[in-house]
């Protein structure tokens, strides 16, 4: 049979057609397969997402509870041990940070994060962390070092360079708080605390008084020595334990000073000088005792 060119191009373009008709078709159930696969791990991969942060807010809720009720244990026992106030309540700060890291980590662990690779992770950004925390940190070990030198304590009194003074009220992990005796509240960085020069004045059981009184130069010295240890006997906030001393201090240019030293209990300090004091005038004024004042005199012609 004689085939014409004609009709081999039509059949040959027919079968071209059916090719690409087919292979449309696979295309689309291709794309059809690929797409239901998407979704149904979309499914499962939600579902699954969904059940671990259930179970991450579950560790939260249980973790923080366990957490305070340890905290409010450990307390109980630090209370009762030997530990200084401000130490135990660093110490307790240490352990919830401790704690909260732990309980961090039990969370990721939940989303596959490993406590190993967290791990290496901050050891890798611990240079990045240590410079852009520098001061934090440096505060931190300034925590550390008043725990193991013990400067100070809970309740103490003290003085910063001569730029704060105040009794401690906390020592914290960054930092420590002073309350003033005009009821301010100053807040010092412990680094600046562990580098500054600090003294303090309620760690001894007793504080010396010393009090200059100012005499004029015709009063009888021997006198006046029996007039102040008068009021020294008489004043009950101060030690009565022989070690109060009255003496000759300078001669300046308008009176002789005498100073007078006696010792009161810590935590009188304050008062037994202000009652000093007060005695001490009202003592030489009753008994017309001359106390020198600067004083002009104008001569007029």
């Amino acid at each position: 049979m004689i085939r014409s060119a004609g009709q081999t191009g039509r059949r040959r373009m027919i079968m071209k057609d059916n090719i690409n008709d087919l292979n449309l078709k696979d295309i689309a159930n291709v794309e059809k397969s690929i797409f239901r696969d998407f979704v149904d791990n979309l499914k499962l991969n939600s579902l699954d997402f969904t059940v671990r942060v259930v179970i991450a807010a579950i560790v939260v809720i249980a973790g923080v509870y366990v957490i305070r009720a340890f905290g409010r244990w450990f307390n109980r026992i630090l209370e009762k041990s030997s530990i200084d106030r401000g130490n135990a309540q660093l110490l307790d700060n240490v352990v919830k940070v401790g704690l909260y890291f732990l309980l961090g980590l039990m969370v990721a662990a939940q989303f596959g994060i490993e406590a190993t690779s967290v791990i290496a992770i901050l050891g890798s950004a611990g240079l990045t962390l240590g410079l852009a925390f520098q001061g934090t940190l440096g505060n931190f070990a300034g925590g550390v070092l008043l725990i193991v030198t013990k400067p100070f304590r809970m309740g103490d009194y003290i003085e910063i360079e001569s730029s704060f003074a105040g009794t401690v009220t906390e020592i914290g992990l960054i930092h420590s708080r002073l309350l003033t005796l005009d009821n301010r509240v100053v807040i010092i960085p412990n680094g600046e605390l562990a580098n500054s020069t600090i003294t303090n004045y309620t760690d001894r059981a007793k504080r010396l008084v010393e009090l200059k009184v100012g005499i004029g130069y015709g009063e009888d010295i021997d006198r006046v020595r029996e007039i102040l240890l008068e009021v020294i006997s008489a004043e009950p906030l101060l030690m009565d334990d022989g070690t109060a001393t009255i003496y000759v201090d300078s001669m300046s240019a308008s009176s002789i000073d005498m100073l007078v030293r006696a010792y009161t209990k810590t935590a009188d300090y304050l008062k037994a000088k202000w009652s000093l004091t007060e005695s001490v005038k009202k003592a030489l004024d009753k008994n017309g005792i001359e106390i020198p004042f600067t004083q002009v005199d104008v001569h007029m012609k």
